[in-house]
C-alpha cells in the first residue's frame, strides 16, 4: 500500500514539475490574460517621441565610441532618435530632407518616424509624382507622415529598414504607394527593392535589435 502511495506521490510530483515547465515556456500566452483579468494594466513597451536633431547624433556617436574600444562593452543601448540622427548624418545627400520636424520612437520591435510633409513635394497632384495615380485628389497641403518598420544589419556597414506601414494624415497608404515613396527617396537613401531601404552604419555594429521599445547595438565580432 505504501509503495503504491509512494509511486502515486512521485507521479504527482512529476506532473507538477511538467506543468511548471510548460507554464514557464508558455507564460507569454496566458500571463497577459491573467493580468488583465486581475485588473493589472499591460506593460507599455514603447519609447516617447523624440526629435531627430544634431544633439542626438552626438549622443549616438558617443555610444559608438564605447563599441570601438577593445575592452569596451559588447553592446550599448541608444535612443531611436539618436540612432536616426546619426544614420541620417552619414547618408549621402539630404535624406528625408522634405520632412520637417522629424521625430522617432520605438514600439515593440518596430521603429517609427513622423514629421510634417508638403504633399505637393511628394507629387500628390503631379502626373509623375510618387503618389500620382494612387492617391489622386485625396491628399492636399501639409500633412503629418508616419512611417513604421523593422531595422536590422544587412552586412558590415549597411543597415536595412523594412517599411511595414506609412500613414499620411489619417490615411494608411497601400503597398503600391509605399513602394513609390521609397523609390522617391532612393536618390538619397539607397533602395533595397520592394519596401526596404538601406542606410549606412559604422562597421563596428554587428547587430541591431529593437525590443520592448529600446534599441540595442551589438559589437561586431569581426
Amino acid at each position: 500500500m505504501f509503495s503504491c502511495l509512494g509511486r502515486l506521490g512521485c507521479f504527482a510530483t512529476i506532473l507538477l514539475l511538467l506543468a511548471g515547465v510548460v507554464g514557464w515556456f508558455t507564460q507569454d500566452m496566458w500571463l497577459p490574460k491573467l493580468r488583465a483579468r486581475a485588473g493589472f494594466a499591460p506593460a507599455v513597451s514603447a519609447s516617447v517621441w523624440e526629435p531627430v536633431k544634431t544633439e542626438g547624433a552626438a549622443r549616438g556617436r558617443d555610444a559608438l565610441v564605447q563599441l570601438r574600444k577593445r575592452n569596451g562593452p559588447v553592446f550599448v543601448k541608444v535612443r531611436p532618435a539618436d540612432l536616426a540622427s546619426y544614420a541620417i548624418g552619414l547618408a549621402p545627400g539630404k535624406a528625408l530632407s522634405g520632412i520637417k520636424h522629424l521625430e522617432s520612437r520605438a514600439e515593440g520591435d518596430r521603429v517609427y518616424f513622423r514629421g510634417a510633409v508638403n504633399t505637393a513635394e511628394l507629387g500628390a497632384s503631379a502626373k509623375n509624382g510618387p503618389l500620382s495615380g494612387v492617391m489622386d485628389g485625396m491628399l492636399r497641403g501639409e500633412q503629418q507622415i508616419s512611417v513604421g518598420g523593422r531595422m536590422e544589419v544587412a552586412s558590415p556597414g549597411h543597415g536595412v529598414f523594412t517599411v511595414d506601414e506609412v500613414k499620411i494624415g489619417e490615411l494608411r497608404l497601400p503597398a503600391a504607394a509605399v513602394r513609390k515613396l521609397i523609390a522617391h527617396y532612393a536618390a538619397t537613401a539607397e533602395a533595397n527593392g520592394g519596401e526596404s531601404l538601406t542606410f549606412p552604419l559604422p562597421p563596428e555594429i554587428g547587430d541591431v535589435r529593437v525590443q520592448k521599445g529600446a534599441i540595442t547595438l551589438y559589437k561586431s565580432g569581426r
